[in-house]
């Protein structure tokens, strides 16, 4: 019996599920960490330049 291997994610805000072949399964896992890891830090950048336009709105 083979293993099946799945992967939802939205497209055009609808969901959608994609057959990931066994061979490809871990190149994918890295994919969706990569994305994670790139999601985190583009959230921080925001975090950092709304403080940083914040405090620059309360100089005189």
């Amino acid at each position: 019996m083979h293993t099946q291997y799945q992967i939802s994610v939205l497209v055009d805000g609808q969901p959608k599920t994609f057959n990931i072949p066994a061979a490809l399964v871990e190149q994918v896992r890295q994919k969706i960490e990569l994305r994670r890891r790139f999601e985190a830090a583009a959230a921080n950048v925001c975090n950092i330049n709304l403080r940083r336009y914040l405090k620059q709105k309360e100089k005189p």
